[in-house]
Order: structure tokens, then sequence, then C-alpha cells
């Protein structure tokens, strides 16, 4: 926790692309169905036959390894802040130190203003050292939050173009 929170916030991503993650498995799936099918189709020898086998093998199970370890395969749906930073909660942790800088900016595409319920949007980058960056965007109550958290934790801050969401 930080100052001026009792519980941990939970920060929400507006705009989850929850059917990325399900086009690269459905890509993935039919790209080895295809290799299989082929496979058993081809006229190669018995041995041939076993040694393609084994590769495919070996391919399937590291794809599913890039699968479930690769953030852009798991776009980030939520944020908990606290001593470090979780990233669906349950998957990723980041510790402060971990995170080289945070970055708010106008809502690319602003469209809160056709919503029944106007909430400003603003996008945040989180650039950190193990896997690179990710990208939400989140109500400006939710990023000033964040603000506050990142400032308690002593990260670099960018405000692109002068944008800072407001209190």
């Amino acid at each position: 926790m930080y100052d001026g929170e009792t519980v941990n916030p939970t920060i929400r991503n507006q705009r989850y692309e929850r059917w990325w993650p399900i086009l690269v498995r459905v890509l993935l799936g039919v790209g080895w169905v295809a290799g299989f099918v082929f496979l058993v189709i081809s006229n190669l020898q018995p041995i041939q036959q076993l040694a393609l086998a084994a590769v495919a093998v070996i391919m399937v199970a590291s794809s599913v390894i890039v699968v479930l370890g690769v953030p852009w395969c798991n776009p980030v749906a939520r944020l908990k802040l606290g001593d470090d930073v979780e990233v669906n909660p349950g998957s990723w942790h980041y510790k402060p130190e971990q995170i080289e800088h945070i970055s708010f900016a106008r809502d690319p595409v602003e469209d809160y203003h056709d919503s029944p319920l106007p909430v400003p949007m603003c996008e945040v980058r989180i650039k950190h050292r193990p896997r690179g960056s990710f990208r939400l965007v989140v109500s400006e109550a939710d990023a000033a939050r964040l603000r506050s958290w990142a400032i308690a934790k002593r990260i670099t801050i960018c405000e692109c173009d002068g944008y800072r969401p407001r209190p």
C-alpha cells in the first residue's frame, strides 16, 4: 500500500482486447493441425516421419510456453497496486525498481464524448525491464491513482504533450 490508500487499488483497462490472445491461439492451432495433416498424408519413410513428429512435438511445446508466457499474447486487463505492481493479478509482479517509467497521454480515440456516461480516458504506457512495455486506456481517476502510486514509489513519470490526469 502507499500513502492515502487503505486498500490496494485496482486499475482497470477500459479497452481490454480479449480477441487478440484468442486469435493467436487459434492461428497456432490451425498451423499445427495443418502440419500434422501434412505429416500423415505425405509419403515419407517411417524414420523421416518419426523425426518430423519429434521436431513437431518440440515446436508445439515451445509455442505453448511462448503463448502462456509472452505478454502480447496475454493483454493487460487490470493492474493491482501495492508494494509492487501485479499485472492481471496472479500473473506477473513488477517491483518499482523494475519499472523504468510510466507515461500518461490523452486518449488517442477520445470516445467518451459520444458515451452516455462521459468518463474522460487516458492512455498509460508502463515501460519495465524484463519484458518491455504494455499499454492501457484507463479513466482519469485511475490514471491519477496510478500517478500518485508512482510518485510514492519514486518512479519516473512522463507526461506526454504536457498532459496530466486530473486529480
